[in-house]
């Protein structure tokens, strides 16, 4: 079974949109609710890293990299040893990159408030996890 269409046959997997604007955070739920992500939403490092210690290990994590707490080296040593099991997407201004989680990152995306670039964006990286995983 191709696992390159999430809508098709299977939900896609858990997101977490791990987010320090309570404003953006809704938003977001309530728009991705709407194509079909189960999801979560996180306001801290802190509790990323306990969602991500808790939960299943297959999941999606839309981080902004000015969450608080990521500034801390003990959350976000943590953090790396938890996601490295999980999609990581970046949700940045201008699309930058967060230089202490780089090499995990599978991609970033601006935060331009266009809901249709993030959805096309989320879709674009399940589909490219998925062809990596069968490649591999």
């Amino acid at each position: 079974m191709s696992e390159t269409v999430f809508w098709a046959d299977q939900p896609p997997p858990p997101l977490i949109i791990a987010e320090r604007t309570r404003n953006i955070r809704k938003l977001l739920s309530r728009e991705l609710r709407r194509e079909g992500f189960a999801l979560v939403t996180l306001a801290s490092a802190a509790e990323l890293c306990q969602e991500l210690e808790q939960g299943p290990a297959r999941r999606v994590v839309l981080l902004d990299p000015d969450l608080p707490g990521l500034d801390d080296t003990i959350w976000l040593r943590r953090l790396r040893q938890v996601v490295a099991q999980c999609l990581l997407l970046i949700h940045s201004f201008g699309g930058q990159e967060f230089p202490p989680l780089a090499d995990l990152t599978w991609g970033t995306v601006s935060r331009s408030g266009d809901i249709d670039t993030l959805r096309d964006f989320l879709i674009r990286m399940l589909t490219q996890s998925a062809n990596a995983k069968s490649e591999a």
